[in-house]
């Protein structure tokens, strides 16, 4: 599990017991109208059965009828989430930077991957130079909080040009 998951993990369940400290500790007259926290900005609870363990996954980079085109997706659902909106996008290297490109994949999908169950981000090839690729896998598993790791998949050295 990733340092920053963890990290996640913990805020949440410090989070979950200073909440539980403050509700037992308060009179009832307090408890029945709790004071905003941060200003009076809402945030979603989290708690670790909310967040569940998932990871998010996807394809090298690969040429795709005159594209490049890469997959992504979300897969070892261990928690009550049912959907995730997973979001792919391409990157190619420019010097010594990555710079994004192409069309941004976005899908609504079940667990695991496969036909249905991922997005497609694309890029349209302009030449046949040689290129490093990679794309960035984001998930977002729907109705509930979960932490903001993002997956790097590649690089990958492909013959297009952007």
């Amino acid at each position: 599990m990733s340092t920053s998951r963890l990290a996640f993990l913990a805020a949440g369940v410090a989070a979950a017991a200073a909440a539980f400290s403050l509700a037992v500790a308060a009179p009832a007259s307090a408890a029945s109208e709790p004071e905003p926290v941060g200003g009076g900005e809402s945030s979603p609870s989290v708690s670790l059965r909310d967040v569940g363990l998932f990871k998010p996954d996807g394809d090298d980079p690969h040429l795709s009828g005159g594209d490049v085109s890469a997959h992504g997706w979300w897969k070892e659902n261990h928690g009550p989430a049912t959907h995730a909106d997973v979001t792919v996008r391409l990157q190619i290297k420019r010097g010594n930077s990555w710079a994004y490109v192409g069309k941004t994949g976005k899908a609504r999908v079940t667990v695991g991957g496969g036909r249905g169950k991922r997005a497609t981000g694309r890029a349209k090839c302009k030449n046949t130079n040689n290129h490093q690729w990679r794309s960035i896998v984001d998930v977002d598993i729907v109705g509930y909080a979960d932490p903001p790791d993002k997956k790097i998949v590649g690089p990958k050295t492909l013959e297009c040009g952007v």
